[in-house]
Protein backbone atom coordinates (compact mmCIF):
# COMPACT_ATOMS: atom_id res chain seq x y z
CA UNK A 1 0.00 0.00 0.00
CA UNK A 2 1.58 3.69 -0.78
CA UNK A 3 2.06 5.97 1.78
CA UNK A 4 -0.47 8.88 1.59
CA UNK A 5 -0.70 12.25 3.46
CA UNK A 6 -2.80 15.43 2.76
CA UNK A 7 -0.28 16.89 0.24
CA UNK A 8 0.38 14.65 -2.02
CA UNK A 9 0.93 11.18 -2.69
CA UNK A 10 4.51 9.54 -3.09
CA UNK A 11 5.71 6.47 -4.61
CA UNK A 12 9.08 4.85 -5.22
CA UNK A 13 11.35 5.50 -2.27
CA UNK A 14 14.02 6.30 -5.05
CA UNK A 15 12.36 7.85 -7.58
CA UNK A 16 10.25 10.28 -5.87
CA UNK A 17 7.41 10.85 -7.99
CA UNK A 18 4.47 13.13 -6.79
CA UNK A 19 1.59 13.87 -7.85
CA UNK A 20 -0.41 16.86 -6.41
CA UNK A 21 -3.38 16.17 -4.59
CA UNK A 22 -4.33 19.22 -2.42
CA UNK A 23 -1.62 21.26 -2.52
CA UNK A 24 -2.60 24.69 -4.86
CA UNK A 25 0.70 26.04 -4.67
CA UNK A 26 2.38 23.39 -7.35
CA UNK A 27 -0.46 24.16 -9.88
CA UNK A 28 -0.32 27.66 -9.45
CA UNK A 29 3.68 27.97 -9.86
CA UNK A 30 2.94 25.54 -12.56
CA UNK A 31 0.66 28.37 -14.46
CA UNK A 32 2.76 31.08 -13.66
CA UNK A 33 5.74 29.43 -15.62
CA UNK A 34 3.01 27.70 -18.47
CA UNK A 35 1.80 31.55 -19.18
CA UNK A 36 5.74 32.94 -18.86
CA UNK A 37 7.19 30.61 -21.56
CA UNK A 38 3.92 30.83 -23.56
CA UNK A 39 3.82 34.66 -23.85
CA UNK A 40 7.48 35.08 -24.41
CA UNK A 41 8.71 31.51 -25.67
CA UNK A 42 6.41 30.01 -27.74
CA UNK A 43 6.38 30.82 -31.88
CA UNK A 44 9.26 32.99 -31.11
CA UNK A 45 13.06 33.51 -31.39
CA UNK A 46 14.83 32.49 -28.25
CA UNK A 47 16.80 35.89 -28.72
CA UNK A 48 13.70 38.02 -29.32
CA UNK A 49 12.16 35.84 -26.68
CA UNK A 50 14.82 36.70 -24.02
CA UNK A 51 14.81 40.42 -24.38
CA UNK A 52 10.83 40.96 -24.31
CA UNK A 53 10.80 38.95 -21.21
CA UNK A 54 13.72 41.28 -19.81
CA UNK A 55 11.87 44.04 -20.94
CA UNK A 56 8.64 43.22 -19.27
CA UNK A 57 9.92 42.10 -15.95
CA UNK A 58 11.54 45.43 -15.50
CA UNK A 59 8.43 47.53 -16.53
CA UNK A 60 5.77 45.45 -14.78
CA UNK A 61 5.51 44.75 -10.57
CA UNK A 62 3.30 41.76 -11.23
CA UNK A 63 6.20 40.67 -13.60
CA UNK A 64 8.95 41.09 -10.94
CA UNK A 65 6.48 39.20 -8.61
CA UNK A 66 5.97 36.45 -10.91
CA UNK A 67 9.72 36.07 -11.62
CA UNK A 68 10.51 35.89 -8.27
CA UNK A 69 8.32 32.85 -8.12
CA UNK A 70 9.00 31.24 -10.83
CA UNK A 71 12.97 31.51 -10.68
CA UNK A 72 12.45 29.99 -7.23
CA UNK A 73 10.40 26.89 -8.45
CA UNK A 74 12.99 26.20 -11.39
CA UNK A 75 15.97 26.57 -9.33
CA UNK A 76 14.58 24.31 -6.74
CA UNK A 77 13.33 21.62 -8.69
CA UNK A 78 10.06 21.72 -7.12
CA UNK A 79 7.62 20.74 -10.68
CA UNK A 80 6.45 17.51 -10.48
CA UNK A 81 7.81 14.64 -12.89
CA UNK A 82 7.32 15.46 -16.31
CA UNK A 83 5.85 18.96 -16.00
CA UNK A 84 9.87 20.41 -17.14
CA UNK A 85 9.96 18.31 -19.99
CA UNK A 86 6.07 19.69 -20.76
CA UNK A 87 6.53 23.27 -20.20
CA UNK A 88 9.56 23.96 -22.32
CA UNK A 89 8.33 21.25 -25.21
CA UNK A 90 5.02 22.48 -25.11
CA UNK A 91 4.48 25.90 -22.87
CA UNK A 92 8.04 27.45 -24.99
CA UNK A 93 7.61 24.94 -28.10
CA UNK A 94 10.95 24.11 -27.77
CA UNK A 95 12.66 20.71 -28.76
CA UNK A 96 14.75 19.15 -26.69
CA UNK A 97 17.38 16.65 -27.73
CA UNK A 98 17.05 14.63 -24.78
CA UNK A 99 13.81 14.90 -23.91
CA UNK A 100 14.24 14.80 -20.33
CA UNK A 101 13.26 16.72 -17.13
CA UNK A 102 16.60 16.96 -16.43
CA UNK A 103 17.35 18.69 -20.26
CA UNK A 104 13.99 20.69 -19.67
CA UNK A 105 15.42 22.23 -16.27
CA UNK A 106 19.11 23.28 -18.11
CA UNK A 107 17.15 24.87 -20.70
CA UNK A 108 14.73 26.62 -18.14
CA UNK A 109 18.10 27.45 -15.76
CA UNK A 110 19.82 29.18 -19.14
CA UNK A 111 16.61 31.08 -19.80
CA UNK A 112 16.57 32.38 -16.19
CA UNK A 113 20.20 33.22 -16.88
CA UNK A 114 19.80 35.13 -19.83
CA UNK A 115 16.70 36.77 -18.64
CA UNK A 116 18.97 38.21 -15.41
CA UNK A 117 21.82 38.93 -17.31
CA UNK A 118 22.31 42.95 -17.25
CA UNK A 119 24.25 43.04 -20.36
CA UNK A 120 23.14 42.31 -24.15
CA UNK A 121 24.58 39.07 -24.46
CA UNK A 122 22.17 36.34 -24.85
CA UNK A 123 23.60 33.19 -24.47
CA UNK A 124 21.97 30.46 -26.84
CA UNK A 125 20.82 27.13 -25.93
Amino acid sequence: MLPVDTDYLRYSAQDTIVLSVTNPYFMESYDLIWNFLCKFFNYEFYSVAVINARAKITSSSTYQENWQTIQEVVQNRKLLPGEPLRLVNVGANQVLDDNSDEEAYAWLDKAIANIQRSDDTIDEY
